[in-house]
C-alpha cells in the first residue's frame, strides 16, 4: 500500500479557482503533437508572449489551436547568466 500520493497537476488557487500546473507537458495522443512529446519549450521574451496572447496562440509552443494546459511541451526554463568575477 502506498503511503503517499502523487502531486496533482491541478491545484486550488486563491478564491477557489482551479489552476492547471502542466509543467511537464500534456501526454497528448494527437498526431500533430507527436513531434513535440518529451521536448521542452524555449524561453521567449515578454513581447513575444504578448503577441501570442493577442493572436490567440499557445503561450508555450506558439501554435494555433493549442492551449498551455494541453500543450505537449514541458515548461520553459529561464536562462541563467553566468557572472564571473574578473578581479584577480
Amino acid at each position: 500500500m502506498m503511503e503517499w500520493e502523487p502531486t496533482p497537476n491541478v491545484v486550488q488557487a486563491n478564491a477557489g479557482r482551479t489552476v492547471n500546473r502542466n509543467l511537464g507537458g500534456f501526454p497528448s495522443k494527437r498526431p500533430e503533437d507527436r513531434a513535440l512529446l518529451g521536448k521542452r519549450a524555449k524561453w521567449v521574451n515578454k513581447t513575444e508572449l504578448e503577441k501570442r496572447g493577442a493572436d490567440g496562440r499557445c503561450f508555450r509552443c506558439g501554435r494555433d489551436g493549442c492551449r498551455i494546459e494541453r500543450c505537449p511541451l514541458a515548461a520553459a526554463i529561464r536562462p541563467t547568466t553566468n557572472i564571473r568575477s574578473t578581479a584577480t
